[in-house]
């Protein structure tokens, strides 16, 4: 049987909120965290993972010099947004290797990435792979950048993808249409709203 996991990319406070980054915050992403809540709540009652990837910055990370500063490692605005759970979660930083004993019985993890993929330098397809996950539900930011890159990998690794189409967000309408677009032709990924 085919096991599953939500995965719930870059839902921050800086990529979120503009108090946090007036320059990057996506106002059209606030619209989604109600059913990305409701996601979480349903994969967390039916005893299955829930595993926030989100950017943690660290001086130097490439990303910096094409968006500015953001979502730096330890700051506010690189905490998962407070309208989502996160109690209890296995928090893995950036270069941190995965513990296997620290992850044993835990349904939340956030795994710390300094690029636009989820798994690029990260103990990501690691952790899948001990939680026995074959098919990933993508949720979060941005539809055509850290979704689309996220999918790459994870369609390279072997994992079957499923975009949740309302859970996910971009700047625009155009980005995020073609994000979707982009990602059902090129990674085979199943597109579902969040009520499917």
């Amino acid at each position: 049987m085919a096991k599953m996991a939500l995965l719930i990319i870059d839902m921050l406070n800086d990529f979120l909120y503009k108090d946090y980054n007036p320059s990057l915050a996506c106002e059209r992403g606030l619209v989604i965290i109600p059913r990305v809540r409701k996601l979480a709540q349903l994969a967390i009652d039916h005893g299955l993972p829930v595993i926030y990837s989100s950017d943690a910055h660290l001086p130097g990370d490439s990303e910096l010099k094409r968006w500015g500063e953001h979502a730096m490692q330890g700051t506010g605005g690189s905490k998962v947004i407070p309208e989502l759970p996160t109690d209890g979660a296995y928090s893995l930083l950036r270069n941190e290797k995965l513990d296997p004993s620290k992850a044993e019985g835990k349904k939340l993890f956030i795994v710390e990435k300094g690029a636009y993929s989820g798994f690029y330098e990260t103990p990501l397809d690691e952790l899948l792979r001990l939680l026995g996950v074959d098919t990933l539900y993508l949720t979060g930011l941005h539809t055509n950048i850290c979704d689309r890159h996220t999918a790459a990998d994870a369609f390279f690794r072997g994992y079957k993808i499923v975009t949740v189409t309302d859970g996910v967000e971009a700047f625009d309408e155009e980005q995020h249409k073609s994000g979707l677009e982009y990602l059902e032709y090129v990674y085979s990924a199943g597109l579902k709203n969040a009520g499917e």
